[in-house]
């Protein structure tokens, strides 16, 4: 099954390294399907949400943080032309 994975460059819950770790695990042979990583510079894991407040890596400030309506909007973007990529790969 195709995938995107989106990694939010300042997430102070798992930053990039863990969820690479686990992309990386799952490298063909494992993984034939098509998959799209992303990183959303000033991206936080809590960005995804309008309820939480960002919860910061410890490389980042506030002001490397980017807003959240527009992590959201960034995110929609991605996954919908992700979406459209898988479809057309469908039965290659």
């Amino acid at each position: 099954m195709p995938t995107a994975l989106v990694i939010s460059q300042c997430d102070g819950d798992v930053g990039i390294d863990q969820p690479l770790e686990s992309y990386k695990k799952q490298l063909p042979p494992q993984r034939p399907a098509p998959t799209l990583v992303y990183s959303i510079p000033g991206g936080t894991h809590n960005g995804f949400t309008s309820k939480l407040e960002p919860e910061l890596d410890p490389q980042c400030t506030a002001k490397d943080v980017i807003d959240p309506e527009r992590q959201r909007h960034i995110t929609a973007i991605l996954l919908s032309q992700s979406f459209k990529l898988a479809l057309s790969l469908e039965g290659r």
